[in-house]
């Protein structure tokens, strides 16, 4: 299933596909990260989402696909700070992907069922 994640003001627009049979999440090259990365003391992931940049990502775009086990970390990799991803990635009708989950009734997601959850 293909998602996206777009944030205009921030110049973010990344592309994702999402395998919920295997639970793989991946980014996919060519997708606009954020600028920066949170400094903010709440944000674990901090280094980790600089050391994949420092990796994946050349002038904010990344040069090859990167693969996730949650959508909220590839969330936190692509916006540069503590994401939900189930709330934050969105299929190209603008359905999020708790939505999308709620709807199928069965599909998980990083080993979470989401159920009743609107």
């Amino acid at each position: 299933m293909k998602l996206f994640i777009e944030k205009t003001v921030k110049g973010i627009l990344a592309e994702a596909e999402y395998d919920p049979t295997d639970k793989r999440f991946i980014v996919l090259k060519g997708s606009k990260v954020s600028e920066n990365i949170s400094s903010a003391p709440s944000f674990k992931s901090a280094k980790a989402v600089k050391t994949l940049r420092e990796k994946y990502v050349f002038n904010r775009l990344v040069i090859e696909n990167v693969y996730f086990k949650s959508s909220s970390t590839a969330g936190n990799f692509v916006t540069g700070r503590s994401t939900d991803g189930p709330s934050t990635w969105k299929d190209q009708d603008g359905k999020t992907l708790k939505m999308i989950f709620n709807e199928t009734k069965g599909l998980t997601h990083a080993g979470y069922l989401y159920r009743g959850y609107a």
